[in-house]
């Protein structure tokens, strides 16, 4: 026997290096092999080890409790008490008649539905295997979002950059989780994540519960939620494919050969997956995936996410100061066209960037918007106006805020935009003269220097806009009454 000794480094007081200590200690741990074993693409997978996370796998229970037995003995051969209270047993498949008894030396092990382990979390008794993961991880995602905009009761504004930057620190690897063994078929288990993601940014922004989705991406260059997971699913088959970590090649090798014989599958679920994204992502299902395909198939995601937001814009009747930007575009954008942070964001005023936020996205208080929101809606040929009230004058955006003819806007263009960009860009004038109102518009937003006058005029036009009540036109025959 050795004398008492006091461990001042190492795995008994929690040093940094006691993981590399724990696991040349637990790799002395092996199962024999048993008829019943789990076996991958004819490699036996009986036994996974995360630190001192152990989990054992068999298709019988004579298996499983040879299993524990192994374990047990391990244990006490090595001085190390296993926890049975805490030691749980998922049963899947058909449910037998009556339920095996499982023990691990003389005590019972409990038989549960649902149990997580490294993260993943799996149910028995549900149709999808990772129901319950969806569900834990959209209420853990929601808790940490909110937490984080609550910083603002505290410190005040934070601007969208920062918002941004604890999205991805601290929501997003909530969001995504596990998505490389969870894959999106189901559109109901998605949904709550998503949720979680588009409440986020649209508080980011500044926006309403109502405001458009495609704005929360093409502004902040923030991929939606399926299709950031479907991107870290087929890097993570890159790296498979490319470094071959036996267990995971294993399992791929499995999933795909199960997949050819019409079996439902990883593989067959990837597939599916892809095919089933607003611009669909085709992939051969009877055809092994290499390193290259897998690397198309990125870029392939990239494309349909870039054509996915171009479109979205460009039908929509209620983003015309986005499809401004994006008409100029070519008919396939790249991703980083459609997709990436504006300079707008980082303007440091909190009410005047909102503004410009609120109207880039067609969020604002002008009577194009108001009119649809209405219950019943008004139709579009008779959103007249607030101002000057005229019949063909529909108070668009442009409309507002170039060339309404009102005596009160007239005077708030010339002082607050006109007058103001003029020491900015000599030939202001000149320029909105000569430039249809939608061009003028978008000859600003694209130069970063004169955002901030032009957020300025964009905030206090909406500050006059809240002082004149809505004009409601009531039928066709009210329309043809106001003068031309």
């Amino acid at each position: 026997m050795t004398e008492t000794f006091q461990a001042l480094a190492g795995i008994l007081i929690g040093d940094p290096a006691s993981p590399i200590l724990w696991i040349l200690f637990i790799s002395d741990l092996s199962l024999e092999d048993h008829p019943d074993d789990v076996v991958l693409d004819g490699q036996v997978v009986n036994l996974l080890l995360i630190a001192d996370d152990v989990l054992a796998l068999s298709t019988s229970d004579c298996g499983i409790l040879q299993k524990g037995a192994r374990i047990y003995l391990f244990c006490a051969l090595n001085f190390l008490i296993l926890c049975v209270i805490k030691t749980l047993a998922l049963l899947f498949g058909p449910l037998p008649t009556s339920l095996p008894l499982l023990t691990i030396g003389d005590e019972p092990v409990t038989m549960v539905d649902t149990a997580t382990y490294a993260g993943m979390t799996f149910t028995t008794t549900k149709r999808d295997i990772l129901a319950e993961h969806y569900v834990k991880k959209a209420a853990a995602a929601r808790n940490i979002a909110n937490t984080s905009l609550s910083l603002e009761s505290s410190v005040g504004t934070v601007p969208p950059p920062a918002v941004l930057t604890m999205y991805r620190a601290q929501v997003e690897p909530h969001l995504v989780y596990g998505c490389e063994v969870a894959l999106d078929v189901s559109e109901s288990a998605l949904k709550p994540l998503m949720s979680v993601q588009h409440t986020y940014l649209r508080r980011a922004l500044g926006l309403g519960s109502h405001s458009q989705l495609a704005p929360l991406f093409t502004e902040t260059g923030i991929w939606p939620l399926r299709y950031r997971r479907a991107a870290l699913v087929l890097r993570y088959l890159r790296y498979i494919l490319r470094d071959e970590p036996k267990l995971a090649l294993a399992a791929v090798r499995e999933a795909w050969t199960l997949a050819q014989n019409g079996h439902s599958t990883w593989w067959s679920d990837l597939c599916h997956s892809l095919l089933s994204l607003p611009v669909p992502v085709p992939v051969a299902l009877d055809v092994w995936p290499t390193t290259d395909s897998v690397a198309r198939l990125i870029q392939d995601l990239e494309q349909s996410l870039a054509r996915h937001l171009f479109t979205t814009v460009r039908d929509s009747r209620r983003l015309p100061m986005l499809w401004a930007r994006f008409s100029r575009l070519s008919s396939a954008p790249s991703l980083s066209q459609v997709c990436a942070p504006q300079p707008y964001l980082k303007l440091t005023s909190t009410k005047p960037r909102e503004a410009l936020v609120r109207l880039l996205t067609s969020d604002h208080p002008f009577g194009i918007e108001v009119g649809r929101r209405r219950s019943p809606q008004v139709p579009e040929h008779r959103r007249i106006c607030r101002f000057c009230r005229k019949r063909k004058a529909i108070e668009k955006e442009e409309h507002v805020l170039l060339e309404c003819e009102d005596e009160r806007l007239e005077h708030l263009r010339e002082a607050r935009l006109l007058d103001a960009l003029q020491p900015l860009l000599p030939g202001t004038r000149e320029l909105y003269h000569r430039l249809p109102s939608m061009a003028f518009l978008n000859f600003i937003l694209r130069k970063e220097r004169l955002l901030p006058v032009f957020a300025q005029y964009v905030y206090e036009v909406y500050q006059l806009v809240e002082t004149v009540p809505y004009f409601l036109v009531r039928s066709d025959t009210e329309l043809q009454s106001l003068d031309l």
